[in-house]
């Protein structure tokens, strides 16, 4: 009993530990896109769109420094 429960273990482990590493794969693939106007990480600059930096739970239109533009303040005023 203990084998089959450690070999059923793995196998969610290994199965969890493959999706993460296709959402990076993933990620890396859509931000391509992103790239080419933000930044991201330590020495992030602004480029045409400001630094990405703790975006996750920031209002969208908020970033201090930023000129955004009137539809990006009205998605983070709605919500975004």
């Amino acid at each position: 009993m203990l084998r089959a429960t450690t070999a059923v273990a793995m196998l969610i482990l290994s199965v969890g530990s493959t999706l993460a590493q296709g959402d990076v794969t993933a990620g890396k693939v859509v931000f391509e896109t992103c790239a080419r106007c933000h930044t991201i990480g330590e020495g992030a600059r602004t480029k045409i769109g400001p630094v990405l930096n703790d975006v996750l739970g920031r209002t969208a239109g908020t970033l201090e420094g930023f000129s955004y533009s009137q539809a990006m303040k009205a998605a983070g005023a709605g919500g975004l």
